[in-house]
């Protein structure tokens, strides 16, 4: 004899885990439709702006870092004549997006700065010294000391030495090489976004004139 009351029947495993599926599917769905739209894909997408500097301040920065370099580097016998202007830049650097998707992209609001040049013909003897001045300069303005190498053999390789301001993030890297005996300083500031308004907030590359004694 049948009663008003029946059992209800536990849903199938198979049904229950096709639910879950569908469930995650779902949810799935809902979060890549959070990350692809609105604040969250703004910031993946463009990423952390750089902080604000103005570029003519770094520019001026580095050449008178140059500058000082240079006193120590004839201070160790280099010519008193300026470098070659072949190899002697002032121009601005490309700056990465900082951004956790394509970050090959280039953030056109910011600019690195960097200076390069040059002298030639020297030996290793008077490379090594020429680094040795520099680096003593260097240290005693309170830059650190990061890569160094020595590594002539066979008429090839060479010498060279890094260092940094820890208070400005700025480079300043020195290398000797062979077989053409040139002594390359690299002088650069980090990525800084141009202030709005700034002339050279054009997004487009920057290049300077080097002033005394790289240029007029």
């Amino acid at each position: 004899m049948r009663t008003g009351i029946q059992r209800q029947r536990r849903p199938r495993p198979r049904t229950a885990a096709v639910a879950a599926v569908i469930a995650a599917l779902v949810l799935g769905a809902a979060g890549t439709a959070v990350l692809t739209t609105g604040p969250v894909a703004d910031r993946l997408w463009r990423g952390r702006p750089y902080p604000a500097a103005d570029p003519d301040t770094a520019a001026e920065r580095l050449q008178d870092r140059s500058r000082r370099v240079h006193a120590d580097l004839r201070a160790a016998g280099l010519p008193a004549s300026p470098p070659d202007p072949g190899d002697n830049t002032l121009r601005s650097t490309r700056c990465p997006v900082r951004a956790a998707v394509s970050t090959e992209r280039t953030d056109r609001s910011a600019v690195g700065v960097r200076h390069i040049w040059a002298y030639g013909g020297m030996d290793g003897a008077a490379a090594r010294e020429a680094l040795r001045r520099a680096g003593e300069g260097l240290r005693a303005d309170g830059w650190e000391a990061g890569f160094a190498y020595d590594d002539e053999a066979g008429g090839r390789g060479g010498v060279g030495a890094r260092y940094e301001d820890p208070d400005t993030g700025d480079v300043v890297s020195l290398q000797w090489s062979l077989p053409a005996g040139l002594l390359r300083v690299d002088a650069e500031s980090p990525c800084r976004t141009v202030p709005g308004g700034h002339p050279k907030a054009t997004g487009k590359p920057v290049e300077w004139t080097p002033q005394a004694p790289f240029g007029p």
